[in-house]
């Protein structure tokens, strides 16, 4: 069953409300802007990562 454009914007903000409310519980392996997308692609191909790759896309750190 694919989900409607209006249950996906629901399931992004539930998403987000998690984190901002526990961010201790969502490690993050790297942080990266979009022009470094080629490092953050490669990342995750490194043995031993753990935890999230997060890509900003000149968004203000606290939003």
């Amino acid at each position: 069953m694919e989900a409607t454009r209006e249950q996906s914007f629901a399931d992004v903000a539930e998403v987000m409300a998690l984190l901002r409310a526990a961010p201790e519980a969502f490690p993050i392996a790297g942080e990266f802007d979009l022009a470094d997308v080629a490092a953050a692609v490669e990342l995750p191909e490194t043995s031993g990562r753990e935890g999230a790759v997060i890509l900003r896309a000149g968004l203000d750190s606290t939003d």
